[in-house]
């Protein structure tokens, strides 16, 4: 497939932790509904029980503060692969990490008042099916 399974840092800072939490795999929260495609709708749920990396970074910027990047392995992946370690500086842009395979998703966790705006919306009239793909290091928010 033309899917980028490789994650970049959102920031430049230095790496604090960085860790692989062991979870389950093809889950999927009930409330949520039936979801014929493997539980992609269930973000939230993902982030809390599948496999997945945790890898805190302290952004340079003290507006922006730590910012933790989770990649989350869904369905069939479980395969998270983190390529930097505690200490390191990273640089905007710098490969995190991988999956191996299939299915993954990805979450970012900022501090409380770090983003001013997210720039990553939904096209009017656009259904939920139809979300907008992200470019490699293309923009997601603009920090305060």
């Amino acid at each position: 497939g033309a899917d980028y399974h490789r994650w970049r840092s959102p920031i430049d800072g230095v790496v604090k932790e960085a860790r692989v939490v062991n979870g389950l795999m093809f889950s999927e929260l009930a409330s949520e509904g039936y979801d014929s495609s493997a539980g992609t709708k269930s973000q939230g749920y993902e982030a809390s029980v599948n496999t997945r990396g945790l890898v805190f970074i302290q952004s340079d910027d003290p507006a922006i503060g730590m910012v933790c990047v989770i990649p989350i392995g869904i369905t069939e992946i479980s395969s998270v692969s983190i390529q930097v370690k505690a200490g390191q500086r990273v640089k905007k842009g710098d490969e995190l990490g991988y999956f191996s395979y299939g299915g993954s998703s990805m979450a970012l966790v900022f501090q409380p008042g770090a983003i001013r705006k997210f720039t990553v919306t939904l096209p009017e009239g656009e259904s939920e099916k139809s979300r907008p793909t992200l470019k490699v290091n293309g923009q997601i928010a603009i920090a305060n």
